[in-house]
């Protein structure tokens, strides 16, 4: 074909040029290319050559920006289709309505000639859309481990893309910090990392790499399709105390394009754990350990259904029922509302069995004293063998304090028992209402089936 000089945007392709004859066909007698011809050359050598025109663009280029998109028509079309399937970052910027002037005549998906750009890309409906996000987010470059699978769901009617993700787990983390050469024994020495530190780190490439599956699913997307994403971030592994499979969410958060747009993730200073904070994710304190997070939404990727979190979000109006959530979830919102408050927590483990559910430092100018905590989730009266046992499990703990939390009432027996032992602190339904309120800036409901004995109607709402 020859040397390709230039652009042609003026002269028209000759109507009855053989594509065989590729150089009369694409080029003018100044082999200047016609524009008719530009982006089809681009996917026939794409096909061509198996990929290589697109995978050379990905080696040269980690983002692509394309303007006026709305007079982008015939093979244009499908090159965008090509690097939307690529690792390649694609923005898109243009208005439909301010359609004056198309790159090139060719017949090829006319339908969307004449700023018809947004039916492009929904012309296999909200799947489509889905099917060019997961392509994207399973193609992407990222090191090897760091993304095993990832799905999608489009929702027009919101706007919406669910996303999820599969992210490793911590043993991606290299345990070693550096080697060390002993000269006398002729020897490399690896330095190990500390525990902590490969905590550290793995919580930083969580956030990092739920970053990156926001930024590339806004990427791929025009504006004018998705206005926000909800991401779920959950890791695979196998429960020790139980052997089963277990797929813990360890992120999740609903991102605005508006806000998302304001961040500069290439800025090195970027701290991508405060990063996911300012956009109100929802993250495990304890990654490393998959301590999960409610998900901000659950779908049945199976059948691309939304389902909502009706099990922890009231039925009339959308303040969380404390008696509906599980009994998990109730442990970590006690946790937070004692963090909230300044103690430090920490989970047991197996507390299903030592009758503890979190234990709790509070460090004062005289020192630190210990709590154990348990949170009992209940519509009835609390027994007085729960608040009892609270006693030999503070002698267990070593705890100075023991502190019982439940969503209903303590009998008599209970408040005379705490009484007596003066280490023992009860919390009731009214008065975590109360401190979540007050700490959290939580308004929850308490769904007992009827008012305690000394508690008033308006205490459960």
């Amino acid at each position: 074909m020859g040397l390709i000089r230039g652009l042609d945007f003026v002269a028209a392709r000759p109507r009855y040029a053989p594509r065989a004859k590729a150089q009369q066909f694409y080029m003018d007698r100044h082999h200047d290319m016609f524009r008719d011809g530009l982006s089809d050359l681009a996917v026939r050598a794409n096909t061509a050559t198996c990929g290589k025109v697109v995978a050379r663009l990905a080696a040269m280029f980690d983002h692509i920006y394309i303007d006026e998109i709305q007079d982008l028509v015939g093979h244009d079309l499908e090159l965008l289709d090509l690097l939307f399937r690529s690792p390649i970052g694609i923005t898109l910027v243009g208005d439909p309505r301010q359609f004056t002037y198309a790159t090139n005549n060719s017949a090829r998906n006319k339908a969307y000639k004449g700023g018809g750009i947004e039916q492009a890309f929904t012309h296999d409906g909200p799947q489509g859309v889905s099917n060019v996000v997961e392509d994207l987010l399973r193609r992407s470059p990222v090191p090897e481990g760091c993304r095993t699978a990832a799905n999608a769901i489009y929702v027009p009617e919101a706007q919406q893309l669910l996303i999820e993700v599969d992210l490793p787990n911590h043993e991606i983390i290299p345990p070693v910090a550096s080697y060390r050469y002993i000269a006398q024994r002729s020897e490399v020495v690896p330095q190990p990392l500390k525990q902590a530190e490969v905590h550290d780190a793995y919580a930083r490439l969580v956030a990092r790499l739920a970053l990156r599956a926001l930024d590339e699913a806004f990427s791929v997307t025009p504006a004018a399709f998705v206005e926000s994403i909800i991401l779920n971030g959950r890791v695979n592994a196998t429960d020790r105390a139980t052997g089963q499979a277990l797929r813990a969410c360890v992120v999740s958060l609903v991102a605005l394009r508006k806000d998302f747009a304001e961040l500069v993730l290439d800025e090195p200073r970027l701290d991508p754990q405060q990063c996911l904070h300012r956009l109100g994710a929802t993250v495990s304190k304890h990654p490393h350990d998959l301590e999960p997070v409610t998900p901000v939404v659950e779908a049945d990727l199976s059948h691309y259904r939304i389902i909502t979190e009706t099990a922890v979000v009231a039925t009339l109006d959308s303040r969380p029922d404390l008696l509906q959530m599980n009994p998990y979830d109730f442990e970590r919102l006690v946790r937070e509302l004692f963090e909230a408050m300044g103690y430090k927590t920490w989970r047991t483990q197996g507390s299903r069995d030592d009758g503890v559910d979190a234990v709790a430092t509070l460090t004062d100018p005289t020192g630190s004293t210990i709590f154990a905590i348990q949170a009992k989730r209940s519509k009835n009266v609390v027994p007085v063998n729960t608040v009892r046992a609270m006693s030999g499990v503070m002698h267990d703990k070593d705890a100075g304090y023991g502190i019982v939390v439940t969503t209903s009432w303590y009998g008599k027996d209970s408040h005379d028992f705490a009484h007596r032992n003066g280490r023992i602190r009860l919390i009731d339904g009214r008065n975590l209402k109360a401190l979540l309120i007050k700490h959290l800036n939580i308004d929850a409901l308490i769904g007992l089936p009827k008012v305690p004995p000394g508690w008033q109607a308006g205490d459960l709402v």
